[in-house]
């Protein structure tokens, strides 16, 4: 009954006064509210810069809730306000973004993975862009784009190498030795690869990691 006649009073509230009634209640309820709640009244008064501030911090706290779909929904927001944004904040988005919608299954992490590895170039970044390589590859493949799969996961490795990052290289490499074996039907040079995975996962003492590579090995 309460939403019914919530929804009602909104609806006879003329544009003007609804855009201010809810910037008030933004600035009433101050920046540590609930992030989900501050969106929704930024949305409602077509606040930019409170969009902007905010719905980052509600799509990661939905991350960490592991509510996929409403992490999803809290990023595509974001989408016209990229450009807006300082591009390192826009990348993170970017990676973010692709990987909830990967695990959702939506085909749109293909082209998502495809703007982080851009925007990560752009802010020079190379960590997170080999990182966004080696995700992308992930992405990639199950969407049978195994040319690409193949580009992306080489880079990553290339990358990756004179990071010192073990956890993200060993990551990179179990990758590119899977899609190896898929795309090139090499099996010499995939099992080459995947020891030089569970070499650098070893060294690293990422047991995930290592996991990961004994896996893909078989």
């Amino acid at each position: 009954v309460h939403e019914v006649q919530r929804r009602a009073v909104e609806a006879s509230l003329q544009p003007h006064r609804r855009l201010q009634l809810n910037e008030q209640v933004l600035r009433a309820l101050g920046p540590d509210a609930d992030a989900s709640r501050l969106v929704h009244h930024a949305r409602e008064a077509e606040d930019v810069e409170a969009i902007i501030e905010f719905t980052p911090l509600a799509a990661r706290a939905a991350i960490a809730a592991e509510s996929r779909r409403e992490a999803a929904a809290h990023f595509r927001l974001l989408d016209p306000y990229l450009a807006d944004m300082k591009p390192r904040a826009a990348a993170d988005i970017l990676r973010d973004w692709s990987r909830q919608e990967f695990y959702i299954h939506d085909p749109a992490s293909v082209e998502l993975s495809e703007r982080a590895i851009a925007a990560y170039r752009t802010c020079g970044d190379t960590r997170e862009l080999g990182r966004s390589l080696a995700f992308s590859a992930r992405v990639n493949m199950s969407y049978l784009r195994t040319e690409t799969a193949l580009e992306h996961a080489e880079e990553a490795v290339a990358v990756l190498e004179p990071h010192g990052d073990l956890d993200s290289l060993a990551y990179s490499l179990t990758m590119l030795a899977y899609v190896t074996w898929l795309y090139e039907e090499d099996v010499p040079a995939s099992l080459e690869i995947v020891d030089r995975a569970l070499a650098v996962a070893r060294e690293s003492g990422d047991a995930s990691a290592t996991i990961r590579a004994l896996t893909t090995k078989g």
